[in-house]
């Protein structure tokens, strides 16, 4: 997908006297901010649906799977036959109630990694301390890119990508060809321009470039080549965090411009706001020239509410992705307790549609005892699959959409942004989002003898936009960091809107 937005940078200018007052000439020199939006086309989700019937893992009972929600300490020390136990109990957990578990290469790399991490048991001495069975379970199952997926309070695959750059630098564009110093660039660490060049805004919101990368660590130096000089700079990692934390407010511009800020997708009993009131903000973005959305820092929570304000904000719910649900003794077992785990700190989980449960994990009974495990797909079409409940066809987004995003935007936050990277109209401004969209956040539990809490997502989520992107996070089109990012969008945004307007002044 690319597009190119044009600036007219308009100035009008008043002929001469025996000219009518009402004539004018109008000369436009055109900024273009060239948005290219390349996706891998992921495989189908019933390529990873589970199969139960091939498996050489057994479900734990309901007794056992009930015993794994009571909260345990980390255990001193342990003997092999309790990391064996454990090891045991954990293969199981994942078997039946990790919705990823086909994804990252089901029984064959599972069990894979449990004989491995059963030699290391076995090679162990008599007792072991609780940290480094921990820190050994991690390391065994570090395949396991899922960033929801957590081991005693680690990803068991720690991301590494950040993104590097050097501040001071900017560069402007004509044509094709770079400048830097008003010389034209040939080299940036001896490749070529396009390689590292990136669309920013500067100070007074007009287009230039940066030059960044993401990666896993920088060189000590950095180095452009002109026709005329080198230039050497230091790459420090860039970061975006906005000032101030207030989970939900509203504002505008000077220009009216609506400036909704979203640092979650939770409301509770005790908050300032309620989801009526996140809603509210749809009729403020559609009545508006123009408008900001700040995901920064937006962590997640619950994505019925993302599903809710893009079907009332675009006349569709997000309809790009497929998601695998499993139904096994162990989900019901383990996601009940997490919904009654949440509902006791006062979270709202409401799901907003009458054919839906009333809560989050409301479809979930630990009184099931006796499910036969399945696995299925569900995805958003023209209805909800075996529901009858009809969905917009032609969904749309008319205003000019500015969303902020950075490091911190993850879950439910950057399945915001995918949702809305549907439509032509939305630019996507700051930094690469955190790469925590492969799944839910799922069920919390306790392994019997260690005490090791482990994060297990319940579901699988696959789509175009972040498919390959777990631990590496989506790309925004405009590349800002630092403090700056609020003020530069803002003028961006009013200096777009002011030469639309413009331009409709001169055509009538």
């Amino acid at each position: 997908m690319k597009r190119v937005i044009g600036l007219g940078m308009v100035s009008v200018l008043l002929l001469s006297a025996c000219v009518e007052a009402d004539q004018v000439e109008v000369e436009e020199q055109v900024e273009e901010l060239v948005i290219s939006r390349n996706f891998e086309k992921p495989p189908g989700a019933a390529d990873y649906l589970h199969n139960y019937q091939d498996t050489v893992i057994p479900e734990l009972d309901t007794d056992t799977l009930q015993s794994l929600t009571e909260e345990r300490e980390l255990a001193d020390r342990l003997t092999r036959e309790e990391m064996e136990e454990d090891l045991k109990t954990f293969l199981s957990a994942m078997r039946y109630g990790y919705g990823p578990y086909e994804f990252y290469g089901g029984d064959e790399a599972f069990l894979s990694a449990a004989d491995d991490m059963m030699q290391w048991v076995s090679s162990a001495d008599a007792e072991v301390e609780g940290e480094d069975y921990a820190d050994q379970l991690r390391e065994h199952f570090s395949f396991i890119k899922d960033q929801h997926f957590v081991i005693h309070g680690q990803n068991a695959y720690e991301k590494e990508l950040a993104q590097y750059g050097v501040e001071e630098w900017t560069f402007t564009k004509e044509n094709e060809a770079y400048f830097f110093n008003d010389e034209e660039v040939t080299l940036i660490n001896d490749e070529s321009p396009e390689d590292l060049l990136k669309p920013s805004f500067d100070e007074n919101g007009e287009l230039i470039y940066r030059a960044v990368s993401l990666s896993e660590g920088e060189a000590e130096q950095w180095e452009i080549e002109t026709a005329a000089d080198i230039y050497t700079g230091k790459p420090e990692k860039l970061f975006t965090n906005p000032g101030g934390m207030k989970p939900f407010e509203v504002s505008e511009t000077d220009t009216d411009i609506p400036v909704i800020t979203w640092r979650t997708m939770l409301a509770y009993e005790d908050d300032p706001y309620t989801y009526d009131d996140m809603l509210d903000t749809v009729d403020l973005i559609k009545e508006a020239p123009a408008a900001i959305l700040d995901l920064r820092n937006n962590m997640g929570g619950n994505l019925y509410l993302v599903n809710k304000f893009i079907h009332e904000l675009t006349g569709s719910p997000p309809s790009h992705s497929e998601t695998v649900f499993l139904e096994t003794n162990t989900v019901h077992a383990l996601l009940s307790h997490t919904r009654e785990t949440l509902e006791e700190t006062g979270l709202d989980s409401e799901t907003f549609y009458d054919h839906l449960p009333e809560a989050v994990y409301g479809e979930y009974d630990a009184n099931f005892t006796d499910v036969s495990p399945i696995s299925r797909v569900e995805t958003f079409g023209t209805e909800w699959a075996g529901t009858g409940v009809e969905i917009s066809k032609e969904p749309s987004l008319d205003t000019p959409l500015y969303v902020l995003m950075n490091e911190n935007t993850a879950s439910a936050g950057e399945i915001m942004v995918e949702a809305l990277m549907e439509y032509d109209n939305t630019v996507l401004i700051g930094g690469p989002s955190a790469g925590v969209f492969t799944s839910d956040m799922g069920s919390m539990l306790f392994l019997p003898h260690s005490g090791i809490m482990i994060g297990m997502p319940s579901t699988l989520i696959m789509s175009p936009y972040s498919y390959g992107r777990e631990a590496v996070g989506l790309e925004p089109d405009v590349w800002l960091s630092g403090d700056g990012v609020m003020v530069r969008t803002v003028e961006w945004a009013e200096r777009m809107l002011a030469e639309e307007e413009l331009a409709e002044e001169v055509a009538q």
